[in-house]
């Protein structure tokens, strides 16, 4: 949803929620039963105990296993105990990663033409840059994140129209095939013990739960954990470049904040970084299942709303600046694990590119991003000139 389009949303809902005579109609038109456009009626209902993640299905299918993302419950919490502990683990792997985004960043950037799209030149080869080295897994990251790109179009988006709907098929069959043959490559190098990694990479780590005496419920063979790598490469790299390529967009045109970041350094990246994907969130809506009725708070007041049993989208574009936690990664049981990690990895990006002060060359240089991700604030190209 477009940031226009989302503010005419929020409008049209003054109580953060769709109008009950109108809730047959969007029933109808997208399946959803409710749509939340205020951020006390979103957070009370994505956090609720009736609410659960309806990505579980769309996982199965696409043959991802169980990762934390797509999981609720007991299971959920489990996994997400296990991830919290090897992220903690994989601090030394994760800076390291972070100098080898920054020496890709600006050696991208010194190679390239006085005029250079910064989406795939600069930003796509930083972020592969820190995921191989925070993950052990060299050479594979170009490759997972396209099949990050497509299961994350396949297991999260929720059609509306016909011709989506059709889009989406397609979608999941060539996810399928994706993550299939990612999964036979990931198998097989995580088998060879990752023995050119750094021993506290994300993938060393959890190859180090497969030795323990007793089985971790989470990740208990190699299957297990190529599990947990292709799901949570959604975060890492879909959403990460999606969140710096927006970012980028959006400083091009505060041609004085780039400058300041210029000069600042990384801590005054990582706080723009931040600042603008709080205002224009890479994920524009966040889906909850209700197996029954539930009453949440309106955007203002004491009163409470019925939200109806059924599919519901919380459109965080919608309520996005308006106080409150930061829509863009969440909160509750569900929130993100890796805020910091995203925001340090993207301050490097657009450190590098303050550095040598973009300019986008005509209407032309933002370009949409790839089919599939039409409803995505975020290009897909970013063509630039460079003054330095």
């Amino acid at each position: 949803m477009k940031a226009r389009a989302a503010r005419a949303v929020a409008l049209l809902t003054p109580r953060g929620l769709g109008p009950r005579p109108l809730l047959p109609l969007l029933r109808a038109r997208t399946g959803y039963a409710q749509l939340l456009t205020g951020r006390r009626p979103a957070e009370a209902l994505i956090d609720a105990p009736e609410a659960s993640v309806p990505y579980q299905a769309r996982s199965a299918e696409l043959g991802l296993g169980g990762f934390a993302l797509a999981l609720d419950g007991e299971r959920h919490a489990a996994a997400r105990s296990l991830l919290v502990e090897v992220l903690g683990e994989a601090v030394p792997s994760h800076r390291g990663g972070l100098e080898a985004a920054r020496h890709a960043a600006v050696d991208q950037l010194a190679g390239a033409s006085p005029v250079t799209d910064l989406v795939t030149d600069v930003a796509e080869p930083a972020l592969v840059a820190w995921f191989e080295r925070w993950s052990g897994l060299t050479g594979h990251g170009g490759s997972l994140l396209r099949t990050a790109e497509v299961i994350h179009h396949a297991t999260f988006l929720n059609p509306a129209t016909g011709r989506e709907r059709d889009a989406d098929l397609r979608a999941r069959a060539r996810a399928h095939e994706l993550v299939a043959a990612e999964r036979a490559r990931l198998v097989q190098a995580l088998a060879g013990g990752l023995p050119d990694a750094d021993p506290s990479s994300f993938g060393r780590r959890l190859l180090a739960r497969l030795d323990r005496p007793t089985a971790d419920p989470v990740v208990a063979d190699l299957d297990d954990v190529a599990s947990q790598v292709l799901g949570l490469t959604v975060g890492p790299l879909a959403l990460t470049l999606r969140s710096v390529a927006s970012v980028l967009d959006r400083l091009l045109d505060e041609p004085a904040t780039l400058a300041a970041i210029a000069a600042g350094g990384p801590i005054v990246a990582q706080e723009q970084v931040l600042r603008l994907v709080a205002e224009r969130p890479p994920l524009p809506g966040v889906l909850r299942r209700l197996t029954t009725p539930v009453r949440v708070p309106r955007r203002r007041g004491h009163r409470t709303a019925r939200v109806p049993a059924g599919l519901v989208v919380a459109y965080a574009e919608a309520y996005a600046g308006d106080g409150g936690a930061d829509p863009t990664f969440g909160h509750g049981r569900h929130a993100c694990l890796g805020r910091r990690h995203a925001a340090e990895v993207a301050g490097e990006i657009v450190l590098a590119v303050a550095a040598r002060g973009p300019r986008r060359v005509g209407p032309l240089g933002r370009a949409p991003a790839p089919s599939g991700f039409s409803r995505w604030d975020a290009p897909g190209r970013l063509v630039v000139r460079l003054a330095t």
